[in-house]
C-alpha cells in the first residue's frame, strides 16, 4: 500500500462524511459539511489533510492554530479519523506528523488534542505519538 497526504479539496466532502458517520459515528448532514468546508478551507488559520490510499480517502486530520493570552500560539487537533479497514497502518501516525509539520510552519508552540474518556484505542494511539496527558477536564456545552 501506498499511502500519500495532501490538502483536503472539496470532491473529498462525501469520502469525509462516509469516515464521520462510520468511523466516528458523527452523522453530521453533509449540505452543513459543505457550508462548513467553504468556512474552514478560506481560513489560513485551519487545515485539513487527507490519507489517500490510490486516491481513496482514507482518513484525514483537522487542525488549527488558536491563540491564547496565557500562553504562546499551540495547534489543536480537531478531529482525527483513520478508516477502520485502514488502522494499524501507520496512517493515523503519518496525518499525525503533517499536522505538526504544518504547525510548526504556522509558528505554534505546539499541538494538543481532546479526546473523549472512552477512546481509550484513541489515547493509547496518541501516547504512542509522543502526546502526554496533561489534565482531565469537564466539557460545558449550550446549544443555541
Amino acid at each position: 500500500m501506498q499511502t500519500s497526504i495532501r490538502k483536503m479539496r472539496s470532491g473529498d466532502l462525501e469520502a469525509i462524511y462516509k469516515l464521520n458517520k462510520n468511523d466516528l459515528g458523527y452523522d453530521y448532514d453533509i449540505k452543513e459539511m459543505k457550508q462548513a468546508w467553504d468556512i474552514i478551507s478560506d481560513n489560513k488559520q485551519n487545515i485539513v489533510l487527507v490519507a489517500l490510499d490510490c486516491e481513496e480517502v482514507i482518513g484525514y486530520i483537522h487542525v488549527g492554530r488558536y491563540e491564547l493570552l496565557c500562553q504562546k500560539p499551540m495547534a489543536s487537533i480537531f478531529t482525527l479519523v483513520v478508516s477502520s479497514s485502514y488502522q494499524q497502518q501507520g496512517i493515523g501516525k503519518k496525518l499525525i506528523e503533517a499536522a505538526e509539520k504544518w504547525a510548526k510552519k504556522n509558528d505554534c508552540a505546539g499541538v494538543r488534542v481532546l479526546s473523549n474518556e472512552k477512546r481509550e484505542q484513541a489515547h493509547l494511539f496518541y501516547k504512542s505519538c509522543g502526546y502526554n496527558k496533561t489534565k482531565v477536564q469537564i466539557n460545558f456545552k449550550k446549544y443555541f
